[in-house]
């Protein structure tokens, strides 16, 4: 959350803009006091400019810490495409993919990311019909965004997907089509990237697409008071996939994710959804498992800690301290995955 995120350089493309300029400035002084010169508390600044204090104008805020705000969310989206470009996807995650599909694992993430999409497009399960696509297996229906110049633009929606990607706070490749106005509707958002054969379009047919699409990804950027960018309805279609999913779990294994405490919406998520796996009576140690990387006994009591007070009645035995790698090696020689 604390790194450089182009603050300098927006500082200057900023300086006409004299109110935001001076609520970069000062994100950047906090942070050199707290020893990290040159970079910004990504989830704090933009904290700051989405919660307009009572004193701010809404003129202000509505024009220059808007642009702001979007120009620092920009920077999380490419620093994200940077990493999923720099290197081929590990075999693990390909081997990790391919089990989800052979097994029909519905996936329920809180990453905009779109490394696990690749893995599970390219994934094929037990038999050559089962095979994941972006267009339905979101949640919801997601048109290419080549359809916006053109394509079969009476395709149906792929009933038959055997699971189920379902990304709560959005995607990279997720983006509003111009001319719809906040909150999104279902049919406002397209999913464009280079992994399916969207990337084989050309430089001219690439302009005429991005020409017809929002410059923004559909994300909830990382803030704390994250409620209305909950307000998009392809969102909530996803949240209510992700409940019902949930509700009907007999199995469901956390990996890596730090059960925040200042994430309430997925709190009310998990224990209004999983009760029958962690509620009274319930086999707490079979129905749900904890992965996390944490090798120190005070960090395994941090991570205890933060979902028991969750999902109350955890045992020792449903937490795994070891990693995600480790437990993927395992999943996959238990079910002879191969990459």
């Amino acid at each position: 959350m604390v790194d450089d995120f182009g603050a300098r350089r927006l500082l200057a493309d900023f300086h006409p803009f004299p109110y935001a300029s001076r609520i970069l400035e000062l994100e950047l002084e906090r942070t050199e006091r707290e020893g990290h010169v040159g970079y910004v508390d990504v989830e704090r600044l933009l904290t700051r400019l989405v919660d307009q204090p009572p004193y701010e104008s809404q003129e202000v805020a509505a024009t220059q810490l808007s642009l702001l705000g979007e120009a620092i969310q920009a920077e999380v989206v490419k620093r994200i495409d940077r990493a999923g470009a720099a290197r081929p996807l590990p075999e693990l995650l390909t081997a990790f993919a391919k089990y989800c599909v052979s097994e029909r694992v519905t996936c329920i993430t809180l990453n905009y990311d779109d490394f696990m999409d690749r893995a599970l497009f390219n994934a094929r399960g037990k038999t050559t019909v089962a095979r994941w696509f972006p267009d339905g297996g979101y949640g919801f229906f997601c048109r290419q965004a080549r359809d916006c110049i053109g394509g079969d633009l009476i395709a149906d929606m792929n009933l038959d997907l055997p699971m189920l990607l379902l990304k709560l706070h959005g995607s990279v490749n997720w983006k509003p089509r111009r001319g719809y106005s906040r909150p999104y509707s279902v049919d406002a958002i397209v999913h464009l990237e280079d992994w399916t054969d969207q990337g084989q379009m050309s430089s001219a047919e690439r302009r005429a697409v991005e020409l017809h699409l929002e410059p923004q990804s559909l994300i909830v950027p990382p803030v704390l008071t994250k409620a209305p960018s909950m307000d998009h309805l392809a969102l909530r279609v996803v949240w209510a996939q992700a409940y019902e999913a949930l509700r009907a779990a007999t199995r469901v294994v956390f990996v890596g994710y730090g059960m925040p405490k200042t994430d309430m919406a997925v709190h009310t998520l998990l224990q209004e959804s999983m009760h029958s796996l962690y509620g009274p009576g319930a086999d707490t140690d079979s129905g749900i498992e904890v992965v996390n990387l944490a090798p120190r006994p005070h960090e395994q009591d941090l991570v205890t800690e933060a979902y028991r007070g969750v999902l109350p009645g955890l045992s020792k035995r449903s937490f795994r301290f070891d990693g995600a790698i480790a437990w993927v090696e395992d999943l996959v020689r238990e079910n002879v995955v191969q990459p």
